[in-house]
């Protein structure tokens, strides 16, 4: 296994580590616990999960970018990996702008459903 791969699962496994220990303290989303507002990345686990379980509609309603955030997360703490990093950084800087402008859209919406 190349240096790469190997300092890449350290990093994802210390990743998988906060989440769990977070996890154990109630703290499902830090952002949310400082703040009093949902983050982008909000219900990310939720919308992963209906997914493997086939449920295409709980996906779309927890975050429908779950999985692009998810894809472009993983392909950033294996960056080493790939030969051109630049692309790699260019698609992941879409794929967050898009996700911040799904982000905006669903909280303004939520915001005035609960009005």
């Amino acid at each position: 296994m190349s240096k790469h791969i190997k300092k890449a699962l350290v990093y994802l496994a210390i990743c998988v580590f906060l989440i769990l220990s977070f996890n154990r303290m109630g703290i499902h989303c830090v952002f949310y616990k400082i703040t009093g507002i949902p983050c982008p990345t909000c219900y990310m686990t939720r919308a992963i999960f209906s997914l493997i379980h086939g449920d295409i509609s709980a996906y779309f309603n927890y975050n429908a970018m779950a999985l692009p955030v998810g894809i472009v997360f993983l392909s950033e703490i294996f960056i080493d990996c790939f030969k051109n990093k630049n692309k790699v950084h260019i698609i992941t800087t879409v794929i967050l702008l898009i996700n911040e402008g799904y982000y905006i859209n669903r909280f303004l919406y939520l915001t005035n459903k609960l009005k």
